[in-house]
């Protein structure tokens, strides 16, 4: 009969048997095996797996521990059964010996072990977790995973790179280790340099461990809430997040860090074409750290380089979404971060006590943090902030005013597309997609070059005339007006209403796209791009958008456009009318026109303030418009004629109707229109880190370009050797 104590270890067994179950897949088994799960011991109670390991072979040899981030338990891995059962005998229901929390073992026997894998990282291998077999889980599966902290003993003449968190859409972070000799990879954006081992002479002179520390913090220094701080060459102020660039500190960076670039240029790592001339050394006891943040824009240049001096720790790298890197800097270890490391990810030290850290045989164990002095080498900016990382820029922030991107002058974009163009073709819908029937050719080849099965994307699709012509595709359109839609839709393709600026569709979800004559109706560029980026974002990898915007040149090499050439056919057509009605008015004929109230709307709203609806294109400001008008006039285009203006509104007139009385004019409506200059188009997708043009071509009128999303690891990046 079991008495109380017994059936309370037999009830939480039981519990540590669910949880095996439930989080890892695996079995537990009624008979003796050789694997162990081990309740109540885990990274998360503290445990460090050298104790385990310590207390496990008293019982007979470990082939391998499992420890698991987050987790309250940890997998022990025996020689033999014997050696497995002696330990279940004395362990299981036991307090805990290896800590000093008197929290109780719990010991389940396990079906399965690990399964070996060939994945030879540097002659070592791996455990990888199989989707076939039940087996004990690795940390591979985990946040922290074997590739991402991969060790080689360094040699005399070459020291390992750490690759740092590289962003994707798919995957964060990639974490390698290579010898410098043997260094190939494309990633440059961060990196780690531990410093080479033959020089252990040298390292006194910058203070590598306590207690030796050159650096009197109560001399100018600072006692932060949680590390102290001390700047050279220029003085980061907290209060603003930056740099007065106008008063240098009169100590310069100490002539003992001057080492530093020389070293790196040693490794054939020329990071900073110029020295740094400013330092922080920041100095964290155990249980302080620094919250996350990114360094500011317009203060520093890129990279920013910081050397961690005396104990290692583990810091923390963040993007949106709730993606979180940590990454293990190790004593005497230089961080390099450029490129996103450095613009957009946000870097920070937890304040405690302990780490989870990596073993050299790619498991993890409990550290304590000891006193941490970290060099940040930085080169102060001088000018404003040029990166392409909008969201953490402080300098495009304030800046956002000058080139349209502010809330007032998307409001009033958004009024005037909304009049121009989206009610407009809700107008006149019928009538334009009766005049849209023929694909254009070089569009129709990019659709029938598309292989089987792949997923094409049409923004702004308006009748469906590019659907249809390769039938071992998958299509989807959108439009944002709901006349064109139902017309696509009664031809039977599938299409759905939304705004170009905010496609509803799941990231990396097609294979191609295409927007023809969509983008030129957006008002302003920071709109134009918007909408570039939505296309851009999602395609796959490898995947390409076709896209074509009204040209403002429509004469190329001497060669008038179609859609100048159709005025001399309009013509014959209007003489050829007029006689077969002997001269008497029609509605067709009619060329006064009513402007609709959509116009009116937008031309006769009184605002005191005159406001430029895109400050990169002030020349379609007329002087002689009235002080009450809600933005400055956009010049009406005349039809079948080469343009003047960028920014104007073209007039379409409705179809006349045959049967209409004689007095009726002919109704009019006004569309606006963004008509590119050469080169402005390949320009916005410059600015897209993700976007890389492999075509550009004009096409009777249009500016056209095939664009291909591309990893962030392979755009534009550094060209500098690494």
């Amino acid at each position: 009969m079991q008495n109380k104590f017994e059936k309370k270890a037999l009830k939480r067994q039981k519990k540590f048997q669910n949880i095996l179950f439930r989080e890892c897949g695996i079995n537990h088994s009624k008979f003796i095996t050789k694997h162990l799960m081990v309740g109540n011991a885990g990274l998360a109670t503290r445990l460090e797996e050298d104790h385990l390991l310590k207390a496990c072979l008293v019982y007979g040899p470990v082939d391998q521990i499992v420890m698991l981030p987050g987790k309250t338990y940890c997998f022990v891995t025996f020689h033999d059964e014997i050696a497995a059962n002696c330990a279940y005998e004395a362990m299981h229901s036991k307090i805990n010996p290896m800590s000093n929390d008197p929290k109780t073992l719990y010991l389940v026997y396990t079906e399965r072990g690990l399964k070996p894998c060939c994945a030879s990282l540097f002659g070592r291998p791996l455990y990888l977790s199989s989707a076939l077999a039940q087996t004990v889980p690795t940390t591979l599966s985990t946040a922290w995973t074997a590739p991402q902290f991969m060790f080689s003993e360094p040699s005399m003449s070459s020291s390992p790179i750490y690759l740092a968190p590289m962003r994707t859409l798919l995957s964060i972070g990639s974490l390698g280790c290579h010898y410098l000799s043997r260094f190939h990879a494309p990633i440059r954006n961060s990196l780690f340099l531990p410093l080479d081992k033959t020089r252990q002479q040298q390292r006194t002179r910058i203070a590598i461990t306590p207690p030796a520390d050159p650096i009197d913090f109560d001399v100018l220094g600072q006692s932060l809430k949680l590390r102290k701080v001390k700047h050279f060459g220029y003085e980061f102020h907290y209060d603003i997040n930056n740099v007065h660039k106008d008063s240098p500190l009169t100590q310069n960076i100490p002539e003992e860090c001057s080492i530093l670039l020389p070293r790196l240029k040693e490794r054939n790592c020329n990071v900073m074409s110029l020295p740094p001339d400013q330092l922080t050394v920041n100095q964290y006891q155990p249980g302080q750290g620094i919250p996350s943040h990114v360094d500011t824009h317009s203060a520093f240049e890129d990279p920013i380089l910081s050397l961690s001096l005396g104990a290692p720790v583990v810091m923390e790298f963040k993007y949106q979404e709730g993606r979180n890197v940590p990454v293990y800097l190790p004593q005497r270890s230089l961080l390099v971060m450029s490129g996103e490391s450095r613009y957009l990810w946000s870097h920070g030290i937890s304040p405690r006590k302990t780490d989870i850290v990596p073993t050299p045989c790619g498991t993890l164990t409990v550290h304590n943090r000891g006193i941490r002095t970290s060099f940040t080498f930085r080169r102060v900016r001088r000018g404003e902030c040029d990166c392409n990382y909008y969201d953490q820029c402080d300098s495009y922030q304030r800046n956002k005013t000058l080139s349209g991107r502010n809330s007032e002058s998307n409001k009033i974009a958004a009024e005037l597309e909304a009049h121009h163009v989206l009610q407009v073709y809700e107008e006149i819908a019928d009538h334009f997609s009766d005049t849209r029937h023929k694909p254009w050719p070089n569009v129709l080849s990019f659709v029938q070059s598309l292989p089987p099965g792949a997923l094409l994307v049409d923004v702004g699709c308006g009748n469906g005339k590019y659907f249809g012509h390769n039938s071992a595709i998958y299509e989807v359109g959108c439009d944002s007006s709901f006349g064109l839609a139902q017309v696509c839709r009664e031809r039977g393709f599938q299409v759905f209403n939304c705004n170009c600026l905010a496609l509803p569709l799941r990231s990396g979800i097609a294979d191609s796209c295409i927007s023809i004559a969509v983008i030129h109706h957006l008002a302003t560029k920071d709109r134009r791009s918007r909408a570039l980026r939505e296309i851009v974002r999602t395609l796959r990898f490898g995947g390409k958008a076709l896209i074509y915007v009204w040209a403002k040149d429509q004469e190329r090499h001497k060669n008038k456009s179609a859609y100048l050439k159709q005025e001399r056919k309009n013509r014959r057509a209007e003489v050829l009318d007029r006689f077969q009605n002997n001269n008497q008015p029609s509605c067709a004929k009619e060329l006064s026109c009513v402007i609709n109230k959509t116009d009116t709307t937008l031309e006769n709203a009184a605002c005191s303030k005159r406001t430029n609806i895109d400050p990169d294109n002030s020349s379609n400001i007329y002087s002689g418009n009235p002080p009450n008008v809600l933005f400055p006039s956009i010049p009406i285009h005349t039809n079948r004629t080469q343009f003047q203006h960028q920014d104007v509104l073209v007039p379409w007139r409705l179809k006349p109707v045959k049967d209409c009385k004689s007095d009726e004019k002919v109704q009019t409506f006004y569309r606006f229109y963004h008509v590119f200059e050469e080169g402005e188009l390949e320009q916005l997708c410059h600015d897209i880190p993700e976007c890389q043009v492999t075509k550009s071509y004009y096409d009777q009128g249009n500016w056209c370009i095939v664009v291909e999303k591309i990893k962030i690891e392979n755009v534009r990046l550094d060209d500098r050797p690494c």
